[in-house]
């Protein structure tokens, strides 16, 4: 009773972290919907914003490119962890971790190409996908902290 308790917990967690996946790729394309002159304003909005905050000038370009990195590092790191919750192995699923953060990223330059003052750039598609990367490198060290803490805890209870 109680493994088929914790596997009706897995896929709840599974299911959980897979609609927050399609919500975050959602949130990217939409984006990526956006005709050029919107999202300079929304990037111009946000620099100022960040102008504040900081006491050094940014850049519009590179505010944008920042948002790309980190909304890409948030996807891997959301893949990473739903990946991990259904396979339970830091490692598992690295071919299918790398094909969603690269075909995300590919397709959200593929949609710029169809948008008003827009465009699809490979110099994106790299600088997504790295941010990615760090996303799933960034999960995958956490998560092996997180587990050698918990296996030197349970070895110290056995051994009393």
């Amino acid at each position: 009773m109680n493994s088929n308790k914790s596997l009706k917990h897995q896929f709840v967690v599974t299911l959980i972290l897979a609609i927050f996946n399609l919500s975050l790729i959602a949130f990217i394309f939409i984006h990526s919907l956006t005709p050029a002159e919107i999202s300079q304003e929304e990037s111009g909005i946000v620099t100022d914003w960040l102008s504040y905050i900081f006491p050094f000038e940014l850049s519009e370009n590179l505010v944008r490119k920042l948002a790309h990195f980190i909304e890409f590092s948030a996807l891997g790191i959301s893949v990473s962890l739903t990946v991990f919750s259904y396979c339970r192995s830091v490692l598992g699923g690295v071919f299918l971790k790398l094909f969603v953060c690269l075909a995300t990223a590919v397709c959200d330059e593929a949609i710029q190409l169809n948008v008003v003052g827009r465009s699809g750039q490979v110099t994106d598609i790299i600088l997504d996908f790295s941010g990615c990367l760090f996303g799933l490198l960034i999960t995958a060290i956490t998560i092996s902290i997180v587990l050698y803490i918990k296996r030197r805890k349970d070895r110290r209870k056995e051994n009393g």
